[in-house]
């Protein structure tokens, strides 16, 4: 059986996050019927939607700035529903990074830009996850399909070559079968991964630098039955993870 995974990532000078949604064909298939559906019910009623944009919606910004907050809230709602319709097989998941710690730690490459090494770590820390859950069903195969980046679809495609080609892994080659960029315009699917990895962001800058808060969102996806594993690493286990390379 084929599952994807959709990926996109959310970030700010302080905290940067890659995650999305598994699950089966079938399911995406239902998703993404319903929410094209729901996306075309607002346009008719707003005027102007391009597409759910979670931090967008979240500040009632651009396509969301004549919006009430109970048509904003209402929004949120009806889509998270759509997610937790099909509950039994999708599983969220995410990690990030402390950024400044991880540029302190690692430097950056200039030819890469300043992201390079958060998106690579987060790339390889996410194949990981996805291993734990799916190799309890044998047989199982995963496509990821992420959002388009700025200049760093490659580093993405490297991170997925080494760990494919890391002869300490051999079972991510039986498990992964390709990763692959592309545009929130031709694919739908990667809106739901906008919302699940802007509900973590904001779970993981809290946790860095405030107090640590699930949103409603993220709630009603863990209280509706959806599994939902979000990891970080902050400078403790960013420092552990460069004197483990050094050796």
């Amino acid at each position: 059986m084929l599952l994807k995974f959709y990926a996109d990532e959310s970030y700010n000078n302080r905290a940067f996050n890659l995650g999305g949604c598994l699950a089966e064909e079938s399911t995406w298939s239902t998703v993404e019927r319903q929410w094209l559906k729901r996306i075309e019910y607002e346009r008719r009623k707003h005027g102007k939607l391009d597409r759910y944009h979670a931090a967008d919606c979240a500040s009632r910004k651009r396509d969301y700035k004549d919006w009430s907050e109970r048509e904003q809230i209402l929004h949120a709602k009806k889509l998270l529903g759509i997610m937790t319709r099909k509950r039994a097989d999708v599983v969220a998941m995410a990690f990030g990074v402390d950024l400044p710690a991880m540029t302190r730690l690692f430097g950056r490459r200039k030819s890469d830009g300043p992201l390079a090494g958060a998106y690579n770590l987060c790339a390889r820390k996410l194949m990981m996850m996805i291993y734990q859950v799916v190799t309890r069903n044998q047989g199982h195969r995963v496509a990821i399909i992420h959002d388009h980046t700025q200049g760093y679809d490659g580093v993405i495609l490297d991170a997925f070559n080494s760990m494919m080609d890391d002869p300490a892994v051999p079972h991510y080659k039986g498990l992964f079968t390709t990763i692959a960029p592309m545009r929130w315009q031709d694919c739908v699917l990667l809106q739901p991964a906008d919302m699940i990895v802007y509900d973590t962001f904001k779970l993981l800058n809290g946790t860095i630098f405030s107090t640590a808060r699930l949103r409603k969102s993220l709630q009603a996806l863990v209280g509706q039955g959806v599994r939902v594993a979000a990891h970080y690493y902050g400078e403790a286990k960013l420092l552990e993870l460069r004197q483990t390379l050094s050796q």
